[in-house]
């Protein structure tokens, strides 16, 4: 996936909405199809037009009229109800987008589990994208992908659903300059549904935070809190305010601190429970307070999503009370985790840990933490490994080198800025 094609397509989307006819970019569905058969375009076209317009269809340069599209499916055994928008897949994709909302997993796979054998259906497609992003199928990237190619022929409300997924798609996977710029696109199109425009507000607010974009953040904040409590979705408004005490983290543990007594752990499900125990151990352990916050680790069980994070923390709690046998006992139990896609930032950051020396310190830093931290646009973890480089360069009297490590720093957090302009 690429940002700025993205965004082209967007824009040639506009261009061509008060002109085009029903079946605008139908030809990525007929090529599909008729690869899936094996079949040629002479194959295909005989009969019904000539080879190079069967081409340009299957390259969206024209939008062909219904007879043409009616006899080229009817060749491929296509039914009209799969190209052809009806207002119960609208609907399906609505109750995706209601579940997604009051992050209902069991109802949202009902609905995947109705749709999952209908192929090239545009708006199903965007509906079973809402349902891997919900249900955290991170490694499932072949409606992101595919339904890149069709914006185009997507209404407002249809283009917004797809981009609120490809955004929820990408911060899971770490990727936050692509999210933000994703984002960006999403913000331009006009409010189609509250609950859309409420979960975007919400991934804005937490890739703002990662890349340190703070212009409008709490912006975006407030506004989602609002509409969440506005569809008395309490769940939702405590999630964020939980998103808001990581982001404190970075900065104010002691603000991050005050705003998590204010949360009820009674109405908490298992996921913010857990997220919840983290972030007060996290505090707790910038307080000093080390055996605390092991105390409070204890909440998170293995089955947890977050007891990778628990583990590294309690790696480091034992680094700082120089446990040599704990250490070594929990380093075995992080080794033999199972490899998650959505920890690959935990993980760098705890191999970083295990290097022993100063010299091992930077070459890490340099070679793989700075490097990962900027291909994925993750600035709060870019500051943190550059003010460490930057250290070990000033404690060896390298200070030349440190300053260029800065200039680096700086570059990044500039191009990131240059995006929103």
């Amino acid at each position: 996936m690429t940002m700025s094609s993205i965004r082209k397509k967007v824009i040639k989307r506009y261009e061509r909405l008060n002109h085009d006819s029903e079946y605008q970019d139908i030809g990525t569905l007929i090529k599909e199809r008729r690869k899936e058969l094996n079949l040629t375009q002479e194959t295909i076209s005989n009969g019904i037009c000539s080879i190079s317009y069967l081409s340009k269809i299957e390259n969206n340069q024209i939008s062909p009229n219904e007879f043409f599209v009616r006899e080229i499916m009817e060749k491929m055994e296509v039914e009209d109800s799969i190209y052809r928008k009806t207002l119960e897949d609208k609907n399906y994709l609505e109750k995706m987008i209601d579940h997604i909302f009051y992050n209902n997993q069991k109802l949202s796979e009902d609905i995947y589990n109705d749709i999952e054998d209908c192929k090239h259906n545009l708006v199903l497609n965007i509906a079973k994208l809402g349902y891997i992003v919900h249900h955290n199928m991170w490694d499932d990237d072949q409606y992101v992908m595919m339904l890149e190619n069709l914006v185009q022929n997507m209404d407002d409300y249809e283009l917004k659903a797809y981009l609120l997924f490809a955004i929820m798609y990408n911060v899971s996977n770490n990727m936050f300059k692509n999210a933000y710029d994703l984002y960006l696109t999403f913000s331009h199109i006009p409010l189609v549904d509250d609950k859309i425009d409420a979960l975007g507000l919400e991934y804005a607010y937490m890739i703002f935070q990662e890349l340190k974009i703070c212009l409008n953040s709490f912006s975006e904040y407030e506004t989602a809190l609002a509409l969440y409590l506005k569809h008395s979705n309490y769940k939702r408004a405590t999630s964020l305010r939980l998103l808001n005490i990581e982001s404190l983290l970075y900065n104010d543990h002691n603000k991050a601190l005050e705003e998590l007594e204010k949360i009820s752990v009674n109405i908490l499900d298992e996921y913010d429970y857990d997220r919840y125990h983290l972030a007060k151990a996290r505090i707790v352990f910038k307080k000093n307070s080390y055996k605390e916050s092991a105390m409070i680790l204890s909440n998170i069980g293995e089955k947890s999503f977050f007891y990778y994070d628990k583990m590294i923390l309690l790696y480091e709690v034992c680094l700082k009370e120089e446990d040599e046998d704990m250490i070594s006992q929990i380093s075995k139990i992080i080794d033999s985790l199972p490899h998650d896609k959505t920890k690959i930032k935990s993980k760098i950051y705890y191999h970083y840990l295990l290097q022993d020396s100063r010299q091992d310190q930077k070459e890490y830093l340099r070679e793989i933490a700075i490097p990962f931290s900027v291909k994925v646009g993750d600035i709060n973890s870019l500051a943190k490994y550059t003010d460490d480089i930057m250290n070990v360069c000033i404690d060896a009297s390298r200070y030349k080198e440190a300053m260029m490590h800065y200039r680096k720093y700086k570059k990044e957090v500039e191009k990131i800025y240059k995006l929103s302009s």
